[in-house]
């Protein structure tokens, strides 16, 4: 599911290597508890169990899950909102944190989720209220900029031209970009790269399309770099029946 530009998926748990994320994710064990490991080389049975946990963008990480249900939400460039989870919870291993105060509400509703044949605007806002997820506000510029990424992945978005375009310089622009979003520009491209290409392939296109489309230079490209964020490779996603609901939880008018 969509939600303006953060992504929930609601799925299969598949075996995860170490990895990192390009943004801040929400990780929740539905059926069962999961692990977060002290040691990205640590077998199963020797990391914390967890039913919930916040895993903050680019932080190096590795999950151990059973057979059953997982959710992950991928929250929007410049939320600020998991930093108000992550004190709620319990200090976990390398920079996570795990057992979110809401836990249980967001589990509960979660499942409903997973239970709904479609799934409706109502349930998914109700979702990011239990979580206190909210539109993140930024600079004006850095908003245009983000806009101009998500319109035409495929282009090659020179960090010169997108400052330009803002009046600043490079230098001042990356600094403002990476203040605004919690990530460097580079990495926050290719996030949109990456989810774009994703999109593309939950729609029917073939990896090598999806790839070419989101401004990869080829399939093992897109792969290595699915797989450095996922720890799993992209060809998993055909492995499953997925759907992408967009739906827009950000408020309406000017």
């Amino acid at each position: 599911m969509d939600g303006g530009h953060a992504i929930l998926y609601i799925g299969p748990a598949f075996p995860i290597a170490a990895h990192r994320n390009s943004v801040t994710v929400l990780a929740f064990g539905l059926d069962d508890a999961f692990e977060v490991a002290e040691h990205l080389d640590e077998p199963p049975g020797t990391g914390r169990l967890a039913r919930s946990a916040v895993i903050p963008a680019g932080q190096w990480h590795r999950l151990h899950s059973p057979a059953s249900t997982m959710a992950f939400f991928y929250l929007d460039a410049g939320d600020q909102s998991w930093q108000r989870l992550a004190t709620s919870a319990t200090p976990g291993p390398r920079g996570c944190a795990i057992g979110i105060a809401a836990e249980d509400m967001a589990l509960q509703l979660l499942r409903h989720l997973r239970a709904q044949p479609h799934v409706q605007r109502a349930d998914f806002i109700a979702l990011t209220s239990c979580l206190g997820i909210e539109a993140p506000r930024m600079d004006r510029r850095i908003e245009a900029s983000l806009a101009r990424l998500r319109s035409d992945p495929s282009l090659a978005h020179r960090v010169s031209d997108h400052a330009a375009q803002a009046g600043l310089s490079a230098s001042q622009f990356q600094r403002l970009f990476t203040q605004s979003t919690g990530l460097p520009w580079r990495r926050w491209r290719l996030w949109q790269r990456t989810s774009s290409a994703v999109r593309d392939i939950i729609a029917g296109a073939s990896l090598t399309e999806a790839a070419h489309a989101a401004g990869f230079s080829s399939g093992a490209h897109f792969s290595d770099t699915f797989k450095a964020m996922f720890g799993m490779p992209p060809s998993n996603l055909s492995a499953i029946d997925l759907t992408l609901t967009a739906i827009n939880v950000r408020p309406s008018g000017p």
